[in-house]
């Protein structure tokens, strides 16, 4: 996972790539190993992404294609047009 465009190639030219969208679960036991490491990990570090941590730890992340009809809801305006969309 990345906030940066990947895959990359040799020419850093970026080809093709999965959007994320997120629904987290998590066990006991994982998110107690996660609050144990009080400073980021490395990678968390550089990208800021909270999964990479449980990546670093030694814990495999199940993702599941979905729709690519998704929408990004990031400001307000975003959640109004998906209320609107929802409605209709």
């Amino acid at each position: 996972m990345s906030r940066s465009p990947i895959p990359s190639n040799k020419k850093k030219q970026f080809v093709k790539a999965w959007r994320q969208v997120c629904i987290y679960s998590f066990s006991y036991h994982s998110l107690k190993a996660y609050t144990l490491v009080k400073k980021k990990t490395p990678l968390e570090s550089i990208e800021d992404l909270e999964s990479n941590r449980f990546l670093e730890l030694g814990y495999q992340i199940k993702m599941l294609r979905m729709s690519n009809k998704s929408m990004a809801v990031d400001t307000k305006e975003d959640l109004v047009k998906v209320r609107k969309l929802v409605k209709n």
